[in-house]
């Protein structure tokens, strides 16, 4: 689950320890308030990745292990 303050053009994605982006989760006109995404892990080796959310001209990032 997110939080966005205002609603707006969002994308997430997955990237790699490479950096390449290997799933784009959500790539929508998301609303304001409480949101969320699913996906599914299956395909993707074990290992670190970056979950990067982008909206509004912020962006934020945490590190998801698999």
């Amino acid at each position: 689950t997110y939080f966005l303050p205002v609603a707006g053009a969002t994308t997430i994605e997955l990237i790699d320890a490479n950096g390449k982006v290997v799933r784009v989760i959500e790539n929508s006109r998301v609303g304001a308030g409480h949101n969320s995404s699913q996906m599914s892990t299956q395909g993707l080796s074990n290992g670190t990745y970056i979950l990067r959310l982008t909206s509004g001209g912020a962006t934020r990032s945490k590190t998801l292990v698999l």
